[in-house]
């Protein structure tokens, strides 16, 4: 009977220290978690930051042609005066 008993504390002893190994793991998975969302979360702003800069680029790049079109327009309209006035002459 008393090696039953011996056995059964045995046994219970296992038993708490496997809870609270669980225990243990379920905390450090919780944490891992967390910092996952966490991580998440700060790839999805620098996603987001991306994306802006990315429509950045591109109005700048319409704003660049837009205005080298002008400039050739203007260089075009002064060969012409600038034409004219020497015919004039």
């Amino acid at each position: 009977m008393s090696r039953l008993k011996a056995i059964n504390n045995k046994q219970g002893q296992e038993l708490s220290d496997l809870k609270a190994i669980n225990e243990k793991q379920g905390q450090e998975l919780t944490k891992a978690s967390n910092l996952l969302t966490t991580q998440e979360a700060k790839l999805n702003e620098a996603s987001t930051s991306l994306e802006e800069l990315k429509e950045q680029i591109k109005r700048n790049k319409r704003t660049e042609q837009r205005l080298k079109r002008q400039r050739d327009t203007w260089a075009v309209v002064s060969g012409v005066f600038g034409l004219a006035g020497a015919i004039r002459r």
